[in-house]
């Protein structure tokens, strides 16, 4: 596995750390590779209002997520007592029970309500999936966090092809049978929480050998106190982070009638799967050692290695393929799926600052910067969707475009206090932001020029 690294992905991290990015870059992106396999597949069964559709449950369900373990799994690897962590798992599983719970009760009493009051009454008939989804996602949420800490990468690798079969077998298997399109937003509900069982079992059987696991009602107020600021700053920094991200697509899908959420939501889904696949990994083996980085004194150097690793095998292939997105997107999708290639190209600089932003953003939970990231997300929040909404109602046709601006300067900016907050100086980071970004507009350029020329031949022929 580690072999079939491209060198720059190798070159990451090193020994441990990278035998352990290894593992779950092989796992996530054989799970990525399943998804973008089957994708062709769904879009000849399921047209684009139906996944206007999964964009709008996708989107509620991220938000509300962000509630659910009152990220306290996100704390589960930090403390160097098993204790600590043992007790912060029962307390992330606890709150993700007690959530799941109301969230059912609420969508019983008033989803059908609120549906109605926003005039999306097609909604109605899938509400019941938002607490089932969000009891499998704090489930597993949950026992991964504790498999990180434990070094179980394999398993969480196997977990992941789980999801991916589980998931699109599911959502194959329902559009085949002509349930639509339902059987699109119930497989991505299993997807998430598929391989929670083999999670837990190994997780804890772990936890039993390790021994002085114990937990108490006074071990669990002892670990709420310490890391109390995770459910003091970081839900709010979660919710305001996902509804910066979700909360946008949602407005598009319901005030923008028709497919565009759908588009929005496939161009989304192809271009981030190579943050999934390498960049999740990173993200999840940069957190779990980063706080050995801290001691060290190498955090600063280690993340500035990470971004320009980050930039060169992710971001400039990315803007060297971007432009050709929608004739790609017309031949592998279909004809009615070209608008998405259009899309991803308006989501070019966007996803650029993304797929680096994304993994070092960890680094504000080893440093205890939450108060600092909630600042963060929520002006992330206030730029991403004020615009938004302005263009939903004077300009509709350009609030997709205006999405993708604002996002850029969201993540450009973000990457900028990440870097800051990691210990590079700002003169550092300006030289390192500035440098990757000659190469980022190289690419592009190089690849627009290529495609205008093809452009006049074919206008020639």
């Amino acid at each position: 596995m580690l072999s079939s690294l491209p060198k720059r992905v190798r070159n990451l991290f090193s020994d441990q750390a990278l035998r352990a990015a290894a593992v779950l870059v092989g796992g996530t992106a054989g799970a990525q590779a399943i998804g973008l396999l089957a994708l062709p597949l769904l879009t000849r069964f399921y047209t684009p209002d139906d996944f206007s559709l999964l964009a709008a449950y996708v989107a509620i369900l991220a938000i509300l997520a962000a509630v659910t373990c009152m990220r306290l799994d996100a704390a589960i690897p930090l403390p160097e007592s098993n204790v600590v962590a043992a007790n912060l798992l029962v307390l992330s599983l606890s709150s993700a029970t007690i959530f799941t719970v109301l969230s059912g009760v609420a969508v019983y009493l008033f989803g059908a309500s609120l549906a109605d009051a926003f005039g999306w009454p097609t909604i109605k008939p899938y509400l019941w999936l938002v607490p089932f989804g969000i009891g499998l996602m704090g489930a597993y949420s949950s026992f991964q966090y504790m498999a990180m800490r434990q070094k179980h990468f394999k398993l969480i690798a196997r977990t992941k092809i789980t999801q991916a079969v589980v998931g699109f077998g599911a959502q194959l298997g329902f559009a085949m049978a002509g349930v639509l399109p339902l059987g699109l937003l119930l497989g991505h509900a299993l997807n998430s929480g598929s391989g929670v069982v083999a999670l837990a079992v190994r997780t804890m059987r772990a936890s039993e050998r390790e021994g002085n696991t114990r937990v108490s009602r006074q071990s669990l107020r002892h670990a709420l106190y310490v890391y109390r600021r995770f459910p003091q700053y970081s839900v709010a920094e979660g919710v305001i982070n996902n509804a910066g991200m979700q909360l946008p697509v949602l407005l598009i899908a319901v005030f923008l009638a028709g497919p565009e959420a759908g588009l929005l939501f496939l161009a989304m889904r192809v271009v981030g799967a190579p943050m999934t696949i390498v960049g999740g990994a990173v993200a999840q083996v940069y957190y779990a050692h980063a706080a050995d980085f801290v001691r060290r004194g190498t955090l600063a150097f280690e993340t500035m290695k990470v971004f320009k690793r980050l930039s060169r095998t992710l971001v400039v292939p990315l803007l060297a393929l971007g432009p050709f997105a929608p004739d790609l997107f017309r031949i592998v999708f279909g004809p009615e799926w070209e608008r998405a290639g259009t899309i991803v190209v308006m989501m070019l600089p966007w996803y650029a600052f993304r797929l680096i932003a994304s993994p070092i953003s960890t680094v504000m939970h080893v440093c205890m910067r939450q108060q600092l990231m909630l600042i963060v997300t929520l002006g992330g929040l206030v730029i991403r969707v004020l615009p938004l909404l302005a263009a939903v109602f004077y300009a509709p046709s350009q609030a997709t475009l205006v999405f993708a601006i604002t996002s850029a300067l969201f993540y450009g900016a973000s990457l900028f206090v990440f870097l800051k907050v990691a210990g590079l100086s700002i003169l550092g980071s300006m030289r390192l932001m500035s440098s990757e970004a000659l190469l980022w507009l190289g690419a592009a350029s190089a690849s627009f020029i290529v495609l205008s020329v093809m452009s006049n031949v074919k206008g020639g022929l």
